[in-house]
């Protein structure tokens, strides 16, 4: 299983199968106000992520080395046919587990064995051929998941944090 640690200066959060669902649940129970915190700001990261996520088209134009499109004798552009999709968009999930060290650690993955290896390129485009705003040859898991979970670590923790203190209170 693949994790993400958030973490905040000295202080980290961390959440895993089934055995880890059932404490997932127990911390849900206890304090749902931390793990809303969470799953909040997961959800909305996995939103963009969607968004902005590439897709594999059915057809693909022809460029030369220079990036420029193909034309046929008879002036149209020249298309490829690719295989379909494997749909790596449909493979997001919000996981939780239990760490050797007692950490609980929550986190976002895209499951599919090769989303670490995609990147965009000059025909690169979203669900339903939506333009993408990406830049070419950077891998679009560190870009829309990796990056976004680091920019959002001392919020989530300094919120969670927070739900703690309204707890002993």
């Amino acid at each position: 299983m693949s994790k993400k640690t958030v973490k905040s200066g000295k202080v980290q959060a961390n959440i895993q199968s089934d055995f880890d669902d059932s404490i997932l649940e127990l911390v849900r129970k206890a304090m749902p106000e931390g793990i809303e915190v969470f799953e909040m700001t997961l959800r909305q990261i996995e939103k963009e992520a969607k968004n902005n996520w590439i897709v594999r088209q059915p057809v693909k134009p022809v460029r030369d080395a220079d990036g420029n499109i193909k034309v046929t004798k008879e002036g149209k552009p020249r298309i490829r046919k690719q295989s379909p999709s494997k749909r790596s968009i449909d493979k997001f999930r919000i996981n939780a587990k239990i760490t050797a060290k007692n950490e609980v650690e929550v986190f976002l993955e895209n499951y599919s064995q090769y989303a670490w290896a995609i990147k965009p390129s000059i025909d690169s485009k979203g669900e339903r051929g939506k333009e993408l705003f990406l830049v070419q040859g950077l891998r679009i898991a560190n870009e829309l998941l990796v990056k976004p979970m680091r920019r959002n670590a001392n919020k989530v923790v300094k919120k969670y944090t927070d739900a703690i203190m309204k707890l002993q209170k």
